[in-house]
């Protein structure tokens, strides 16, 4: 009877001991030479008000010292769990790869050039808990790339709860991306980032992790900090290899035969949007791209139209007329700026 009292004592602890090995986020850090900024992301990470969580930082062939800041950090919190790759993979892959080792309950993304505030996850966390939500996604903001933030505290905003991503327009800017969610595992499956797509990756990600008809709730806070550091593809000027990437994935959201023509058109010019802010804010290597990125929507919208949507169409071409002359003026004032002092 001791014998058989014991063994289930033990059997008790090994499954206890399992149970608490499975974290209930896991945090996807993809790493390519950010040894600058790194520590101030891994912090904000473990810093975290929620403490259970598992922080997978994938290293994508760094040639810089990142690998050994993150072998650094996991020697002093288990939390952390290194991947390294041998080469360069890209974006995609360094994502990929955390998913593929993920065992947290829910799922979380932080660019190794950014911070998340320290209520973010426990947040998220609550708002996709008490809703029985799918996603929840907050606001973020900003910061120039020698600057440290300012965390506040959290004002409740109110919350959006929808189950249609229509009903999202007013915050269709904050859709896109990936790193201010936090998404049930579940939603996410076998769903992968597309490794062919160098730009606009996160479109036809969240697409299939949203799905249709599934809860999504949104916050009005302003949890996570993004840093454009001179690493990032939207800080540099605007070329071919970003446009192409861009319609490409727009392209593949096209392609899905299940998903209505109003969701693909609205996920559509939510990322021709980005195309031309990315225009408007950091300009381009010359007129040919701006007129490459015009044809390529021109083309991809043409291809795809109906009727019923001629009219936006048209409030698109208006917005890159207007997009080009605002970096043209931009471009000159700047000059003119530095030329007078």
């Amino acid at each position: 009877m001791t014998g058989t009292r014991i063994a289930l004592l033990l059997l008790f602890s090994i499954f206890a001991l399992d149970l608490e090995a499975i974290p209930e986020i896991s945090v996807v850090v993809p790493v390519y030479n950010a040894e600058r900024f790194l520590r101030e992301c891994l912090n904000s990470i473990l810093n975290q008000s929620f403490k259970d969580i598992e922080v997978l930082c994938v290293d994508d062939g760094s040639l810089d010292g990142s690998l050994n800041i993150l072998k650094e950090y996991a020697q002093k919190d288990r939390r952390i769990v290194v991947i390294s790759h041998d080469k360069n993979c890209g974006l995609s892959a360094a994502r990929n790869s955390g998913l593929d080792v993920a065992q947290g309950k829910y799922i979380a993304f932080c660019d190794s050039d950014d911070l998340m505030h320290p209520d973010m996850l426990k947040t998220l966390h609550r708002h996709i808990v008490e809703n029985d939500a799918e996603v929840a996604f907050c606001n973020f903001s900003y910061i120039k790339e020698s600057a440290s933030p300012n965390f506040s505290k959290i004002t409740d905003h109110g919350l959006i709860v929808q189950n249609h991503l229509l009903e999202f327009e007013s915050v269709s800017s904050r859709l896109l991306s990936v790193c201010n969610k936090l998404y049930k595992s579940t939603s996410i499956g076998s769903n992968r980032f597309d490794t062919s797509l160098r730009s606009g990756e996160d479109v036809y990600f969240n697409i299939h992790a949203f799905g249709l008809g599934k809860k999504v709730v949104f916050t009005h806070a302003s949890l996570y900090v993004v840093r454009p550091s001179s690493n990032s593809i939207t800080r540099n000027p605007v070329s071919h290899r970003i446009i192409d990437s861009y319609c490409k994935s727009v392209e593949k959201v096209f392609s899905i035969k299940s998903l209505p023509m109003e969701i693909k058109l609205y996920l559509g010019k939510c990322t021709c949007g980005d195309i031309i802010q990315m225009i408007i804010t950091h300009g381009t290597q010359g007129d040919d791209e701006f007129f490459h990125a015009w044809s390529k929507v021109n083309e991809l919208y043409s291809r795809n139209m109906t009727s019923l949507n001629w009219f936006s169409f048209q409030c698109l071409r208006v917005h890159f007329i207007i997009g080009y002359y605002q970096q043209k003026l931009w471009k000159y004032i700047s000059q003119y700026l530095r030329s007078s002092k």
